[in-house]
């Protein structure tokens, strides 16, 4: 029977109406989505229609269809105006567009998806693969093992850092990256020039602010300072 058609109850007598299927809207959550529709819903029978398949999504033509993933760092937008990006075959979610620190904020384009596409692509592919790499705002790297994004204390680590993908807080944080280790004490010298003739000291004053003192060549003693 056609979309749009009139049925009759031969039980009661009743009359139905039935709209037509919307299909490949965008908008239905892929696990509801009603595909193929061949025969008139009874109140009393409830829905004899089946929803896609996993790996699958229902067309505008209102067949179900196979999808396929994204390249890694592919942008992509649903109707709905949810945004993701593309990592390691996952469509990852992300909360903000806004450029923050290393994340460049979303792009004026995008690969624009039917919901149901990207739900059916998370539901092949939950968490991005094995060797992922992802970058948080701060500058933290982290690698996808055994399905959480672990910290990566240096890209000669893992082999290098090529292919990265630029993500927001939320989204690391999602994907289970722990904050990197904090670090104490002194980071390495950057020479800036000038003899010294003692190591430095510093001090935390009640007020906050951090002085650094030390001897030059001429054994007088200088001072820097930071006031937050």
């Amino acid at each position: 029977m056609g979309a749009g058609a009139i049925a009759a109850n031969a039980t009661s007598g009743a009359s139905y109406a039935f709209p037509p299927p919307v299909c490949g809207d965008g908008l239905t959550n892929q696990a509801t989505e009603q595909c193929e529709v061949n025969e008139p819903i009874f109140p009393a029978s409830g829905s004899d229609q089946s929803p896609c398949e996993v790996g699958k999504y229902c067309a505008s033509n209102c067949t179900c269809q196979k999808v396929a993933p994204f390249a890694d760092g592919t942008w992509i937008r649903t109707p709905n105006a949810s945004v993701y990006r593309s990592v390691g075959g996952s469509p990852v979610y992300l909360t903000s567009c806004a450029k923050t620190g290393t994340f460049p904020g979303c792009p004026a384009s995008f690969w624009k998806a039917p919901q149901e596409f990207v739900d059916a692509l998370i539901t092949l592919h939950p968490t991005p693969a094995a060797g992922s790499l992802v970058r948080r705002p701060d500058g933290a790297v982290f690698q996808i093992r055994n399905g959480r994004a672990e910290y990566v204390q240096s890209c000669a680590e893992v082999g290098g850092c090529s292919g990265l993908v630029d993500l927001d807080w939320a989204a690391v944080d999602r994907l289970g990256g722990p904050p990197p280790p904090s670090s104490h004490g002194w980071s390495d010298r950057h020479n800036l020039g000038g003899v010294l003739a003692s190591e430095p000291s510093a001090a935390l004053m009640p007020n906050s602010s951090l002085h650094v003192f030390v001897r030059g060549s001429d054994n007088a003693l200088q001072q820097k300072f930071w006031v937050p």
